[in-house]
């Protein structure tokens, strides 16, 4: 096209015509492509634009109507190449994209590079980052995630061609139905209960194993119990024994399962593991018919130390944590530092204690204690003052009756000696006196106690500590007594003794490094009879075995119920000959089965094991207990519901 000089302005005044070419300014003669000067093509368009064109005044509004400002945000961009520090955009159609954060909702590039990317739909040739993961992404549960090491995991993956790996891992998720007892088991391939023997598919049990089978049909459950007493032959497939029957081994039949539960003899195969669904999922360590380690619900459990337990935790005789533990209160590092009492006490792997300012040890009951012996010291040295005075008062009168008699002696002779027997006197009462005050001195009434600034004794100084009462080598800065490691009571009411295999925090949860060992009196019941009751002393142990050798005679066992008794356990082994035991309180119907109050337990079988746990009596306030059967699983109540038995 032609370019009119008077329609162009000398100087351009739209920016996207500078740097053009030279352009001759004249008259406004229209110049042909043949006169003198430049010839500029003003075009509408990008698509074929040069260095000898010009963009029309309209492309110029258009592009700075497109211009994007800095930090500004568009609906709606199609761009080639694209660097930023922060790109933001509704959506964007962009070749290749570099930035440091995006976000868009709608995303398509042929190359995308960021530390960040944020956008509800992404698409791209390529996209380089560390890690790509869905919004919500939880490893085992949902969402996906692709790292930058090529680990990746889906919910469902779908290949329409071939897939080709090195090696696959195929995890099947598998369950069954009721408990998983983990013990030795085999499956009855047949039984004959008259010659007790039976045929099982594996050689696991051992001489003396107690094995257990239950079933539910669907209405009631079957429970039987055997011991295995001898094994009569073995092969690949099978193994035959012989036992003895516990309980209801006549319902046992092919197609049952037996589990091992304990050994008479063999401490070894007294334990099993038991995983359950039920009562909240729990795993128990069971040690001759014990939970010594739950995890999991803990309801359920009573423990002596800790009473009812609850919510979901650990329970165990013994635990060792390697790394770091922590409460909502307290935390132990790795390193041996932490803190405890909501970060009230700090201390630094290297034994660094600091408290806070509203950290106070009392020693109220040492200053008492002080003050009474002190007390006790100065009444005794009164009490000896007064007899050496009263002493005194009688030499005195004595010798003055002596002078009064003796007439030999001139009268200011007497009165001379009536004085100093008069100087005496007052010199006993003011050493009384004063080794009243040296005594006095040594406890004041303030409150002794260590606080975040320091150790303040009120008016006890540490010369006033007499040696061999209290020695200093004993008191630490963060214990309230020590003995370096063989033990310890410390000022949070933690502690440990016997070289910390006994150890308490403030909480009072006790430690034992070696658990509990029960003692146990054993007593013969030969000599009593079901009439001659043998009556339980409570006040010299608590845990008791039983024998009885003669006869088939039934026995009678008396337990107190006394409420002074409420909280104890009471173990009864009975090593007896066939023949019941009656096990019995004090007061009718003190005993309970299952929320049932009873009036004795019938022991029919020998070995049998009986814990009970006192609590309050709840049919009045006589001052009794009721004994609870804690061991249900050995017991039944009885068809009237007025006694329990062994089965």
């Amino acid at each position: 096209m032609n370019i009119r000089s008077s329609f162009i302005p000398h100087n351009f005044r739209n920016k996207y015509l500078k740097n053009v070419g030279t352009y001759i300014a004249g008259s406004s003669t229209i110049i042909e492509g043949s006169s003198t000067g430049s010839k500029i093509d003003v075009i509408d368009n990008l698509e074929t634009s040069s260095k000898e064109k010009a963009l029309s005044a309209n492309m110029g509004r258009v592009l700075n109507e497109k211009k994007i400002e800095d930090g500004g945000t568009v609906s709606n961009l199609t761009i080639e190449n694209l660097s930023a520090t922060t790109f933001t955009s509704n959506s964007s159609n962009i070749t290749s994209l570099s930035a440091s954060t995006i976000e868009s909702n709608k995303l398509i590039s042929d190359a995308i590079t960021s530390n960040t990317i944020t956008s509800s739909r992404l698409t791209s040739d390529t996209v380089a980052t560390d890690r790509i993961t869905s919004k919500v992404y939880q490893s085992g549960l949902k969402g996906f995630s692709i790292d930058s090491a090529g680990n990746a995991e889906f919910g469902n993956i779908s290949v329409r061609g071939e897939f080709n790996a090195n090696s696959i891992n195929y995890n099947k998720i598998t369950s069954t139905n009721g408990e998983v007892w983990i013990t030795d088991s085999a499956q009855i391939i047949s039984i004959d209960d008259s010659i007790k023997e039976v045929v099982v598919t594996d050689n696991v049990f051992r001489v003396d194993d107690i094995l257990l089978c239950q079933v539910f049909n669907g209405s009631s459950v079957k429970r039987c119990e055997i011991k295995i007493t001898a094994l009569v032959s073995t092969t690949t497939e099978s193994a035959t024994y012989q036992y003895t029957n516990i309980s209801n081994s006549d319902k046992l039949s092919a197609g049952d399962t037996l589990v091992r539960v304990s050994n008479n003899n063999n401490t070894d195969r007294n334990q099993y593991m038991k995983l359950s669904p039920y009562h909240g999922a729990i795993i128990d360590v069971i040690n001759s018919n014990d939970v010594v380690t739950r995890l999991g619900c803990l309801s359920g459990i009573s423990d002596a130390s800790f009473g009812v337990l609850s919510g979901y935790g650990l329970y165990s005789d013994n635990t060792y944590l390697k790394g770091n533990f922590a409460t909502s209160s307290t935390q132990f590092n790795a390193d041996g530092s932490g803190f405890i009492a909501n970060k009230a006490i700090q201390f630094d792997k290297n034994g660094n204690v600091t408290f806070s300012n509203n950290v106070k040890l009392n020693w109220q009951t040492d200053i008492n204690n002080a003050v009474d012996n002190a007390t006790n010291d100065i009444n005794n040295k009164i009490d000896s003052t007064t007899d050496s005075i009263n002493n005194k008062i009688d030499n005195t009168t004595g010798s003055i009756n002596d002078r009064i008699d003796n007439l030999e002696e001139t009268s200011n002779n007497k009165f001379e000696n009536l004085e100093l027997s008069a100087t005496t006197v007052s010199s006993a009462v003011t050493e009384c006196n004063n080794n009243y005050d040296i005594l006095s001195n040594k406890v004041g009434n303030k409150l002794t106690y260590i606080d975040s600034t320091g150790i303040y004794t009120g008016t006890l100084a540490a010369n006033q500590i007499v040696a061999g009462q209290i020695n200093s080598n004993l008191i630490n800065a963060d214990e309230i007594l020590s003995n370096g490691e063989m033990w310890a009571l410390k000022k949070d009411g933690s502690g440990y003794l016997s070289n910390k295999k006994i150890e308490w925090d403030a909480e009072g949860n006790l430690t034992l490094q070696f658990g509990t060992r029960k003692k146990f009196e054993q007593y013969s019941i030969d000599d009593y009879d079901f009439e001659n009751s043998f009556k339980v002393d409570l006040e010299n142990g608590l845990n008791f075995i039983f024998t009885k050798n003669k006869d088939n005679d039934p026995r009678t066992i008396i337990i107190p119920c006394s409420e002074d008794y409420i909280g104890l356990e009471v173990e009864m082994i009975f090593d007896t000959n066939p023949g019941n035991i009656r096990v019995q309180c004090t007061n009718n119907y003190a005993l309970m089965c299952n929320g049932h109050d009873v009036r004795y337990i019938s022991v029919a079988h020998s070995p049998r094991r009986l814990k009970l746990v006192a609590r309050k009596y709840h049919f009045s306030s006589k001052g009794l207990c009721s004994w609870w059967i804690d061991n249900m699983g050995e017991y039944k109540l009885s068809s009237d519901e007025t006694f329990a038995y062994t089965f």
